[in-house]
């Protein structure tokens, strides 16, 4: 027998519209986004509490970072509900655990943008000891980055894997055996990461603030 899904009340309707909404509004561009609410008691959500949301987007633009996709799960948010504007409206920070995936396209367009090619410029010097960035290959789970000498044009790329440890990425370098720690927002904190069909995947958590 076909499972059928209960049919939303209106007010959750409108809080899963300003929930959407105010993702939107936090991201340059989302092409796919769908929301699911865990709701403890209809008096609770009256009054302002959510016991937790989940979400599912893919191609996504934040803050310039281009995302294959995302899922996040989180903790308890207390909120304010504008029915006019349909806004959420925060009242206290709320926990966010989330999983994010990288093409290496995505990678590749990061790396090249205004916004982030100091993050290239950063992994070329670092890992390959050249400031001019080429680019980034997804080998199997490896990451393959070259770059290439100002002096001559001569290509140097070496490979390395992605590590998760103290809460930071990692790139380790299969040759040398060195570990150069990528530089991140300390608010982010890494549990876990793989690369492999092609996907950079990290699982991390993070704390959100009105």
């Amino acid at each position: 027998m076909e499972k059928r899904t209960k049919p939303q009340k209106p007010i959750e309707q409108i809080l899963s519209s300003a929930l959407i909404i105010w993702v939107n509004n936090q991201c340059d561009y989302i092409k796919d986004i769908k929301v699911n609410l865990e709701i403890k008691s209809f008096i609770d959500l009256l009054r302002g509490h959510l016991s937790g949301a989940g979400l599912i987007a893919k191609d996504i633009i934040f803050k310039n970072l281009p995302i294959y996709s995302a899922e996040c799960l989180t903790g308890e948010i207390k909120f304010k509900l504008d029915f006019r504007q349909t806004k959420v409206i925060l009242r206290e920070k709320f926990n966010l655990e989330g999983i994010i995936s990288f093409t290496e396209r995505n990678l590749n367009d990061l790396l090249v943008s205004k916004e982030w090619a100091w993050l290239g410029i950063y992994l070329s010097k670092e890992l390959i000891g050249t400031p001019n960035f080429k680019n980034i290959q997804i080998d199997g789970n490896l990451f393959k980055i070259s770059g290439f000498k100002p002096d001559n044009g001569k290509i140097c790329s070496g490979k390395y894997s992605v590590i998760a440890r103290e809460g930071k990425l990692i790139l380790h370098s299969e040759l040398t055996n060195k570990d150069s720690h990528l530089p991140m927002d300390n608010a982010i904190q890494i549990n876990k990461v793989s690369l492999e069909h092609g996907l950079l995947t990290i699982y991390g958590n993070s704390i959100v603030r009105p």
